[in-house]
Formats: C-alpha cells, sequence, structure tokens
C-alpha cells in the first residue's frame, strides 16, 4: 500500500522520524485492505467512517457499503482490535435529519456491543 510505504518514510529515522502512533488511517471500509492492514502488525491508528448504523441508510451515504456490509465490516473491526490489541476509531458525521436520531444510535451501540471489552473512541452507549 502506498500509504503504509509514506508512513514508513515518515517514520524513518532519516525522514521526519515521526511516531507510528501519531499516524491515523482512515477508512470507509475497504474490508480486504482492512484485513491487509491487520496482519501487516503496524503500530498505526485505525478509523472507520461509518456514518450509519444500517445497511440501508450507510449505502445511500457510502455506496462501497453495498459491497462491503455493516456486518462483513464489523467483523474484520472486531479481527483488527482482536490481533493487534490496538484501539479503533469509528467516525460518524451527523447530518441533520438524516443520521443524527435515537434510532441510528440505538442501532450503532448494538454494533458497537462485541467491542465492549476494547478501549473505543466512542462515548459509553
Amino acid at each position: 500500500m502506498a500509504t503504509l510505504s509514506a508512513i514508513d518514510r515518515l517514520n524513518h529515522p532519516q525522514g521526519f522520524n515521526f511516531g507510528s502512533r501519531r499516524f491515523t488511517i482512515s477508512t470507509v471500509g475497504l474490508v480486504p485492505y482492512i484485513k491487509r492492514f491487520t496482519q501487516e502488525n503496524h503500530q498505526v491508528n485505525l478509523a472507520i467512517s461509518l456514518h450509519a448504523a444500517d445497511d440501508e441508510l450507510r449505502s445511500s451515504l457510502l455506496p462501497v457499503n453495498r459491497r462491503y456490509p455493516l456486518k462483513v465490516l464489523f467483523e474484520a473491526c472486531l479481527e483488527y482490535v482482536n490481533k493487534t490489541h490496538r484501539r479503533i476509531s469509528f467516525e460518524w458525521a451527523l447530518i441533520d435529519g438524516v443520521n443524527d436520531n435515537l434510532v441510528q444510535a440505538e442501532k450503532l451501540c448494538r454494533w458497537l456491543e462485541p467491542f465492549r471489552n476494547w478501549q473505543l473512541d466512542v462515548m459509553p452507549c
């Protein structure tokens, strides 16, 4: 991945010598790349842009969800935290009248339930 190559160069002592943990890779949920990233065992943070907690709404906001629905995405995320013991951030841009309601919040809480024992960058439900 070109992104990880760039991070390696920025991290290198003869580069900018930035610590790996200062980097976060954010993705909309490209599951094969999340799985690959998991296996490569970098100390780089991972963030997932969700923006919706059900497949219908998420597919309308992020068409990639049609290829990698939430169940598949969350399985890859759980694999990531179980293997790497690294935290994962879930990102959500609130859109007035679209994904800023209690129904979406409750669905999100159900998706995050398997992550209860891991440190997440989300407020508790």
